[in-house]
């Protein structure tokens, strides 16, 4: 009878050591996740409404970041002028990887605008955004 009450123990322990074992597994696996996904190059996309306005009107810029980092940070707006001149606005509070704004065209002609996400050493840049003010 001893000797099925030892081998039952052992049983017991065998398994529960397995589920430690594999619960450690898992918690590793999902560390190595996240650690490779801030690795990862950042990927930014940026969308402009509308594409075609008048002087004065507001167009909004909308994009996201994909990142394992990306939350409450912040992106820099690039706008390259009509006249070719280039600005950068300040930082834009992201929500969760997602940022939007507003700019008011004051002149006309073509204008095109980049978001920039910098996550440590690496930075990332969106998609080539146009839009056109008509006088």
């Amino acid at each position: 009878m001893r000797f099925d009450c030892e081998r039952i123990e052992l049983v017991r322990r065998f398994k529960s050591g397995l589920v430690v074992v594999a619960l450690a597994a898992l918690g590793l696996a999902a560390l190595a996740t996240l650690v490779m996904g801030a690795k990862a190059k950042p990927s930014v996309r940026l969308a402009a409404k509308p594409t075609v306005l008048d002087v004065g009107r507001t167009v909004t810029l909308s994009g996201t970041v994909k990142h394992a980092t990306a939350g409450d940070d912040t992106i820099a707006l690039t706008v390259t002028g009509a006249n070719g001149s280039t600005s950068q606005s300040g930082g834009v509070v992201m929500k969760r990887g997602a940022f939007r704004l507003t700019y008011r065209a004051a002149r006309a002609g073509s204008w095109t605008f980049r978001a920039t996400y910098r996550a440590g050493t690496t930075t990332s840049s969106s998609n080539e955004v146009r839009i056109t003010v008509r006088q």
